[in-house]
């Protein structure tokens, strides 16, 4: 009776893992295609990107970077870090103001800084990534920045910024996109 009992379950026990196998391999031949598809270079795209659709993540030295010179501004003191820009830096800001040069953006966040009593900023996300056919290293950056004017009147606005450095791992450029923080309700 022991015999049956031990073949019985060696019958049971290899039927198992058969099923076991096949679910495996079937589960495998489903997400085949699924993975295929998610590569952009197989999926065609409504639109081509004029820029770059080929990233892979950055350094997070970058990203760290860019968190203290918030803090720099949080701070007023922007010029903690002002040997990181490039001489040809631009900033293109979300009121379409393009403004060229390091001494020429490095004078106006001063004067645009020193005009707030306080700040205070909530960052939200951030990641460095690189685009890979461009061999160029970008972080981008989401938060609030909470202004207390002068006046003691308070400004909160959304911001995504998107930073570029150079070959040299300056900044040479600036992106800001921004939106009023509507009215707590």
């Amino acid at each position: 009776m022991k015999k049956l009992t031990l073949i019985c379950f060696l019958i049971l026990s290899i039927c198992l893992m058969g099923v076991a196998q096949a679910q495996n391999k079937q589960a495998k031949m489903k997400t085949k295609p699924i993975a295929a598809a998610m590569n952009a270079d197989s999926l065609p795209m409504p639109y081509p990107a004029l820029y770059s659709s080929n990233f892979v993540m950055g350094d997070p030295a970058n990203s760290r970077l860019i968190l203290e010179m918030w803090k720099d501004f949080d701070d007023n003191a922007f010029e903690r870090h002002e040997a990181m820009f490039a001489d040809s830096t631009k900033i293109y800001m979300s009121d379409g103001q393009v403004v060229k040069g390091k001494d020429g953006m490095m004078e106006g966040v001063k004067m645009y800084r020193n005009s707030l009593a306080d700040v205070k900023s909530d960052v939200h996300a951030y990641m460095s990534f690189k685009s890979v056919d461009r061999n160029e290293n970008w972080v981008a950056i989401w938060g609030v920045e909470n202004n207390t004017m002068k006046d003691g009147k308070k400004l909160s606005v959304s911001l995504h910024e998107i930073w570029k450095f150079n070959k040299d791992g300056k900044i040479d450029e600036i992106r800001q996109y921004s939106a009023k923080v509507p009215p707590a309700q």
